[in-house]
């Protein structure tokens, strides 16, 4: 099944939906595309980072998610998967950075039946990126790299990576661009171009992506 092309705010909102539903004890997923390109921005991210005059020039609405990290320019291109799991699930990790790992394998897994080759960002080689990037990740989520995120052979990032957590459960969030290039997103906030990861978005549509993730999830 093609995932639904949804307006932002409902997407957010599902989104919201599935983290309750886990902290009463269910576990979700949730495979959405946005109906509408839209500047999707990080819980605690500064107003002073956003181009508010690009976006409205552009059209482009800016709303907030309730997970961390930098802005994201989600596309009618762009797939969004997130993944609900309550307290006590098998792959709820109480390592909050180890708890990405069950997700990042299964887009690589993914990505491989597609032949598209990723690998795993590792811990050290995150926490070995420069002071200047991760503030630049701040303003812009693929402008760093976190743990267990998945790039491909050149190092261009793939598969972004946030999360949220309440009362024991979590809400894991990526995305992958199937449309424009997510470095885009330099033309809406700002950051400085130079700070930030090689990136790339693949070609595939978002419901081939989607049928090749799911199955894989595990959950």
């Amino acid at each position: 099944m093609s995932p639904p092309s949804l307006p932002p705010n409902a997407l957010i909102a599902a989104a919201g939906d599935l983290l309750e539903r886990a902290i009463a004890g269910a576990t979700g997923t949730l495979a959405a595309t946005f109906a509408r390109t839209t500047l999707v921005v990080g819980t605690a991210q500064l107003e002073a980072s956003i181009a508010r005059a690009a976006c409205e020039a552009e059209g482009i609405p800016v709303i907030r998610r309730g997970s961390g990290g930098g802005a994201v320019l989600c596309d009618p291109g762009l797939l969004e998967v997130d993944v609900a799991l309550p307290a006590g699930h098998p792959l709820l990790d109480a390592d909050v950075t180890e708890s990405y790992q069950f997700f990042g394998q299964a887009w690589i897994d993914a990505l491989a039946v597609l032949d598209v080759e990723g690998r795993l960002v590792t811990i050290a080689e995150a926490r070995a990126l420069p002071d200047e990037r991760r503030a630049a990740a701040r303003v812009a989520c693929y402008a760093g790299l976190s743990p267990y995120e998945v790039v491909d052979p050149a190092g261009r990032k793939l598969v972004g990576l946030c999360q949220r957590r309440r009362s024991g459960a979590a809400l894991f969030q990526s995305s992958l661009a199937c449309g424009r290039d997510p470095a885009d997103v330099v033309r809406y906030v700002h950051v400085d171009p130079s700070q930030l990861t090689a990136t790339r978005a693949v070609d595939r549509s978002p419901a081939v992506v989607w049928a090749a993730l799911e199955p894989l999830l595990g959950v």
